[in-house]
């Protein structure tokens, strides 16, 4: 699936650089899968500056991806992402610039 490595290890990243008091921390499987496929429907099919959100109406976790600054680095498509996540009263935030590979998944690349 598109996103699931990077997806991962940025709510991997996020749990021990946080501790866990993290709002991402606290998503269940399915709050991560929603966050996947926001993203992945973001990055795939959306122009630059365009915000999507989720909301799981089980856990009442939320969130929402904004893509934007589009570029070709190195003969791949790369984008900004910022990314907001809630879980009730936690919220977190970061952005991470990432390209698309040749196999069509997105990766967190320190070239910008």
């Amino acid at each position: 699936m598109v996103l699931s490595g990077w997806v991962a290890s940025t709510a991997h990243a996020q749990l021990w650089s946080w501790a866990t008091e993290t709002a991402i921390s606290r998503f269940t499987p399915e709050d991560i899968d929603l966050l996947k496929a926001t993203a992945a429907d973001a990055l795939n099919n959306h122009p630059d500056d365009t915000e999507l959100t989720w909301k799981n109406a089980d856990t009442g976790h939320s969130g929402s991806v904004k893509v934007f600054d589009t570029k070709e680095v190195s003969g791949q498509t790369c984008r900004q992402v910022f990314i907001q996540n809630n879980a009730k009263t936690i919220k977190g935030s970061a952005q991470y610039f990432v390209c698309q590979q040749e196999d069509g998944k997105w990766q967190v690349s320190a070239a910008q």
